[in-house]
């Protein structure tokens, strides 16, 4: 009997399915299963190597591919065991991803795609919305900015970067934020005049084009949510295949089409709002990830209370 290998992919719902199809069929003896729920998707980052089976016999992951930096937490910081990248020959970053910081800071990370996070505004309520600065007096009223959840990454990525920007509390932009919806349901909310700018990452915001919503690609660039992945010590020779084949022109524009993601690798396309942009990317620091993570989890520790 064949053995599978289940791989840990937290993607949207239908570059998930595009994915599955496509890796399942090139790989026979590999299953992708997406997370059902952000709670799901940050629990399997935090778990990252911390046991072989879990309580209910299964094996863990052999690829883990996620945004959410406790996966970084557990390989950076707390030492957690990876299969070594050096000899599979991955393509090299293009150079606006090197450009941006995105290089990995662990030579056994790999960096597949970044996920863009940028405001969409109701053009109703902010007619000259420009760019970040134009958010500053809604955070000040303490209203009408919506950001997804608390279990996702985002609201934290964002805090942190508009406190620095700034100058204020990182808490207190948090406290100001809508963080009540998630990315499609801010998206309606919007279209509703319910809020008067939301955070989303583009995928999420295109069905609203020729309406009242409008995305902005501010002139200083997105923010930058990178997603990772690592192999387990215990991955066969077909998993380091399967990594190389997520880095392959077909896969990229597959993240870029269907997922609205950044592809990482050269001479692929991005999304149509980044390439109308120029490409542009706000730098991204690793360590400000590896901080957010520590907030996120103990955010999520308290909420479970």
């Amino acid at each position: 009997m064949m053995m599978i290998h289940d791989i840990h992919f937290a993607a949207p719902p239908m570059l998930a399915r595009r994915l599955k199809s496509d890796i399942e069929t090139a790989f026979p003896d590999h299953r992708l299963t997406p997370p059902c729920t952000h709670l799901e998707m940050f629990e399997a980052a935090g778990a990252y190597g911390r046991s072989e089976a879990g309580a209910d016999g299964a094996r863990p992951p052999v690829m883990t591919i996620t945004a959410y930096p406790q996966l970084l937490t557990r390989v950076v910081e707390e030492g957690a065991a990876v299969a070594p990248l050096a000899q599979l020959a991955l393509p090299p970053l293009r150079p606006e991803i090197v450009a941006a910081g995105l290089t990995p800071p662990h030579p056994d990370v790999a960096l597949v795609a970044v996920v863009p996070l940028v405001p969409a505004v109701d053009r109703r309520q902010l007619p000259d919305f420009r760019g970040w600065d134009d958010l500053l007096p809604l955070i000040e009223a303490g209203h009408g900015v919506a950001a997804p959840p608390d279990d996702t990454p985002l609201p934290y990525l964002l805090s942190a970067f508009l406190a620095r920007r700034w100058g204020l509390p990182e808490a207190r932009i948090r406290a100001a934020l809508d963080r009540t919806s998630p990315p499609l349901e801010i998206n309606k909310r919007l279209a509703a005049g319910d809020v008067a700018a939301g955070l989303l990452p583009p995928a999420f915001c295109r069905n609203s084009r020729g309406g009242e919503v409008r995305l902005v690609w501010p002139a200083d660039g997105a923010l930058a949510a990178p997603v990772i992945a690592v192999l387990s010590p215990s991955a066969p020779c077909q998993s380091r295949d399967l990594l190389r084949s997520l880095l392959s022109p077909a896969m990229q524009r597959a993240f870029a089409d269907l997922g609205g993601m950044v592809p990482v690798i050269d001479g692929i396309p991005g999304p149509a709002e980044m390439e109308a942009a120029g490409w542009s990317l706000l730098p991204t620091d690793w360590t400000d990830l590896l901080d957010q993570s520590r907030t996120m989890s103990r955010q999520l520790l308290q909420d479970s209370k």
